[in-house]
Formats: C-alpha cells, sequence, structure tokens
C-alpha cells in the first residue's frame, strides 16, 4: 500500500529532513535527493549502476521500482561499503514514485533484540494503552508502533513503519522534527517535542512527542522508546486564551486612555463656561456687548459639551454590543436626505451629487443617515468657503459604494492612519481661521457604524487638495 504525500515541496522537505541518504525516483525518471545522497551518487540517476549485489536482490529491487508497489530492502555494495537499501513506494500528486534510503551497515556485533519489544505482555498492553507508543531503530527507522497509532493514523503499520510515517508530518514542522530527532540520536538524549500530524480524518492536529533511550542487555543503544499525546485541543484552548487575555489587556487598556481623554475633553468646555460665568457674577457692570459675547461663547461651549456627551453615550453603547436596527430601505433615499440637510447649513460651498443610483438593502436607516451627516459635515467643516462638496452612491456587485469627497485642507499622511482614534484631532495649526471645533469621535462613530453593517470604510486625502472617505456596503437583503 503507498504512502501519500500532497505535494513536491512537502516530498522535498521530507527528503532534505532524512539524516540518511535518501532519493524520490518518478515512473517518469524524475529524482528528488537529499546532500547524502550526492555524497554517495554524484550522478544521482545513475544510482543503479554505481551499487552492487546480487542478480537476484537487483531484480527484486528493480522489480518493486519499476511497479511502485511494496517494500523491499536488499544488501549493496556502494563504493566497496557495505549498506542495505530500502525501497518504499509512494504517491506524490496522484503519481508513483519510490523512496529510497541507503542505511550503512556497521561492522558491530549483532544487537540483540529488546526484551521488552519481545515481550507478549508489553506488545499487548502497548497495543491497548490510551497513547501511541512508538519505538525507533539504530538508524532512526520506526520498528513497532501501537494499535493506537494505527487508529489515529488510519493506515497500516507497514505505511508508517521505517520512515512513512514522515509523510503525514506538517511541512512546516518536517525540519524541525527531524531536526530534534538527529540531536537525541547524536547525543543520545532523551527528547521531546511538539509537532502537527495529519490524523485519519485529514487533520493536522499538535502532537507532544517524548522519547527515551533503549538499551540492551549490556548496556548497548539500541534506540529510543516514546508514546504522542494529542494536545491540539489544549493548544486550542490556550492559544484562545491567550488571545483572550490580549483582548482584555487591550479593552483595559483602551478604557483607560478613553477615561483620559473623556475627562480632558469635558474639562476643556467646561472651563471655558465656568471662566464666563465667574466673569458675569464677579463684575456687574461689564458692558452690554461684552455680556453678549460672554454668553455666546457659554453657549458655543455648552453645545459642545452636549455634543461630546451624546457621542460618547453612542460610543458606550457601541461597546456594551448594542446592536443595530435591521430595516428593509433604498440607501438612495436615506443618503439625499442627509445630504439635503447639510446643503442648507453650507450656504457658501457647492454641494453636488455625482451618481447616486437606488440600492435597496437591509440596514440601520438612522444609523446610515448619521453616517452619511457625519462625513459631509466634516466635509463642510474642513473645506473653506467656495470649495466643492460632492456625494456618490454606486453599485459595484453585491456592494453599495458610497462616496463623500471634499476639496479642503487634507489630512496629512502622518495623521491619516489616526483619524479613526477616539478624540483625536489633526494639529489644530493647520486651521485657516477659526477652529472648526468637533469632539474627535465623528469618525469613530462612523467606524462602528459601518463595521456594524458588515462595511468598510476607507480615506484618502493629500494636504491641501481635499479628502474622499469611501465606504463598502454588502448588499444584504431578505431571502
Amino acid at each position: 500500500m503507498s504512502v501519500k504525500l500532497e505535494s513536491v515541496s512537502t516530498a522535498q522537505l521530507m527528503i532534505e529532513a532524512f539524516p540518511l541518504p535518501a532519493a524520490l525516483w518518478g515512473a517518469d525518471q524524475t529524482m528528488l535527493c537529499n546532500a547524502h545522497w550526492l555524497k554517495h551518487f554524484p550522478v544521482p540517476q545513475m544510482w543503479d549502476r554505481e551499487i552492487w549485489c546480487s542478480d537476484q536482490d537487483r531484480a527484486a529491487l528493480m522489480a518493486h521500482l519499476h511497479a511502485f508497489s511494496g517494500n523491499v530492502q536488499v544488501p549493496v555494495r556502494v563504493a566497496g561499503t557495505a549498506a542495505d537499501l530500502h525501497l518504499s513506494s509512494l504517491l506524490l500528486d496522484g503519481l508513483p514514485h519510490g523512496l529510497l534510503v541507503l542505511t550503512p551497515q556497521t561492522q558491530q556485533e549483532p544487537v540483540a533484540p529488546s526484551p521488552i519489544a519481545e515481550d507478549p505482555q508489553f506488545q499487548e498492553i502497548a497495543h491497548w494503552a490510551p497513547v501511541m507508543i512508538w519505538m525507533s531503530g539504530l538508524q532512526q527507522e520506526t520498528t513497532f508502533l501501537n494499535q493506537v497509532w494505527l487508529d489515529y493514523t488510519g493506515r497500516t503499520r507497514e505505511e508508517d513503519l521505517g520512515y512513512g510515517w514522515f509523510a503525514l508530518v506538517h511541512p512546516d514542522d518536517l525540519e524541525s522534527c527531524a531536526h530534534t530527532c538527529k540531536a537525541a540520536y547524536d547525543q543520545m538524549q532523551d527528547f521531546s517535542m511538539e509537532f502537527r500530524m495529519k490524523r485519519h480524518d485529514g487533520q493536522y492536529r499538535w502532537l507532544v512527542n517524548r522519547g527515551t533511550r533503549r538499551f540492551g542487555c549490556n548496556g548497548e543503544f539500541l534506540g529510543f522508546i516514546g508514546a504522542c499525546i494529542d494536545i491540539h485541543d489544549r493548544k486550542t484552548t490556550e492559544a484562545a486564551l491567550q488571545d483572550s487575555e490580549q483582548k482584555l489587556r487591550e479593552l483595559s487598556e483602551s478604557q483607560k486612555r478613553f477615561v483620559a481623554d473623556a475627562a480632558h475633553e469635558l474639562r476643556n468646555p467646561l472651563t471655558a463656561i465656568q471662566g464666563n460665568m465667574d466673569l458675569l457674577v464677579r463684575y456687574q457692570d461689564i458692558p452690554e456687548e461684552e455680556k453678549k459675547d460672554i454668553i455666546q461663547d457659554v453657549q458655543k461651549e455648552a453645545s459642545r459639551l452636549g455634543r461630546l456627551v451624546h457621542d460618547m453615550l453612542q460610543l458606550a453603547r457601541g461597546d456594551s454590543g448594542a446592536g443595530l436596527h435591521e430595516d428593509h430601505l433604498q440607501l438612495s433615499e436615506v443618503l439625499l436626505d442627509a445630504f439635503r440637510d447639510m446643503e442648507r447649513m453650507g450656504c457658501h460651498h457647492q454641494f453636488t451629487v455625482a451618481e447616486l443610483h437606488p440600492i435597496e438593502l437591509i440596514g440601520d436607516a438612522d444609523r446610515l443617515r448619521q453616517l452619511a451627516i457625519i462625513l459631509l459635515e466634516n466635509a463642510l467643516k474642513y473645506t473653506p468657503a467656495g470649495g466643492r462638496v460632492q456625494l456618490a452612491l454606486t453599485r459595484e456587485g453585491d456592494t453599495a459604494v458610497m462616496r463623500v469627497a471634499d476639496t479642503g485642507m487634507g489630512i496629512s499622511q502622518e495623521d491619516l492612519p489616526r483619524v479613526f482614534e477616539r478624540f483625536y484631532r489633526a494639529d489644530p495649526s493647520r486651521y485657516r481661521g477659526e477652529d472648526p471645533g468637533g469632539t474627535g469621535l465623528g469618525l469613530p462613530i462612523a467606524r462602528w457604524i459601518v463595521d456594524g453593517h458588515g462595511g468598510e470604510i476607507h480615506l484618502q486625502s493629500e494636504l491641501g487638495q481635499g479628502t474622499t472617505v469611501e465606504v463598502r456596503l454588502p448588499i444584504w437583503l431578505e431571502d
């Protein structure tokens, strides 16, 4: 039965990760090999001419290779050195390939089988243990797998023994996995590693793999015995908890900044109101004209304070998860209504409608009207008298696209990334004449409305040239 690999890149990673000479031989005579293979066979495709073996073994090897089925191991000699050549069949991108692994033979006395591996009681316990138990030999080849492992991968023992299980390792983890195994063998040290391996249902899941050294009766090193445990759910939960903690920290910091900014913004109009009222109380003989100016200043700051409190309450409701109403509406009519209101306020500006396609969707009519007013009001505030404010509404597939463009002072590139931050306002030194005011909460509210409708909002601006705000809303209709 063949091992299945998903792509050439996965196969290349697997071959390069092998600690032994290894190559993939394709039916089209193509070959992938690692650096260890090249040391023995400088011309990779001519490998069969560089090995020596009996005619019977060569015939068996070539028969399996050309049939791309089953597994075979034959003793060979390469440049006078004794070795074993292992052949396993693979499927790569749906095409048959042969995996060749050259294992040099050592001059040591044959190692006695591990008493543990041969113990029937151990095999019975290992097969039904609640973890995946494995054993490996001196060449890092897997020599034993219990039933839990086979049930987990959904493959046969022949497929996963030897080096077959490498095909199940996630491509991103294959190199580190092979490096950890090689280091454990080189240093003969116990090891522990985490990697992703494909389960029987095709899902890559996180495992923790712990290996312990095995020794024979005479104290000789035999390889490793270890166990794999599925920790995917634990890692997923840990990641979710870390993400939740990060969001809570960000929310806490956001609330702290909001409280500090709100206190600062509220203090300014309150200070102005209190100062002006103190003047009226302390100086009874102030001329009527000055009294009138003071009262107008108080009224102006009180209006600003009212807008600020209103905007803060609206954002607070949004932060608390307050939802939007869902109405069947004509977006073009909602925008046109807001446009006419702002047009009456901006009698010194040129208000134009470029396009206004009739678009129906499900949304909150009041909030969408507020969105249009925020964008048009911003355009009006920051555009000098005589400038142009333009509204457009078009349809692009299943998306409604609203654009508000002006010929105002524009926004610098350094300020542009921060325009949706609460209470953020650009450097007032660039304003022409009087500060246009504002609470610094308009665009944050606009983004909240757009997000609530599942849309996107973007700004394009150039200092001294004007600003264009684009809102893209999905067109959702009732079934």
